[in-house]
């Protein structure tokens, strides 16, 4: 969930493990858990939005490194990822791929 809204749903195997969100990929990458002491940790840039004026389109927008254009038009719905796991993004393909360069870390 973030700014109110679920982005990211499905069972905690499937979203800790194989994230399809740029905020989930944010949180794993912003903790130390399962990482050697050496390895950076990495911060979500930006702050959180006010949600009492969220901006259009994904809330996520401002902070996400994946952002496009059309991020900013509307919330993008709700889509498969894979068997009961949806995620509300449109860079899905790039998120998948960044998250297994971080696995391989």
């Amino acid at each position: 969930m973030y700014a109110g809204r679920i982005i990211e749903y499905g069972s905690v195997a499937d979203v800790l493990l194989r994230p399809a969100h740029p905020y989930t990929l944010g949180l794993l990458a912003s903790t130390v858990h399962g990482r050697s002491r050496d390895a950076e940790i990495e911060a979500i840039p930006g702050s959180p939005p006010d949600l009492r004026a969220l901006p259009s389109g994904c809330s996520f927008a401002p902070r996400c490194r994946f952002q496009i254009p059309d991020c900013w038009k509307a919330f993008p719905p709700s889509a498969p990822v894979e068997t009961a796991h949806t995620v509300c993004c449109l860079r899905v393909d790039a998120v998948r791929q960044a998250a297994r360069a971080y696995a391989d870390a």
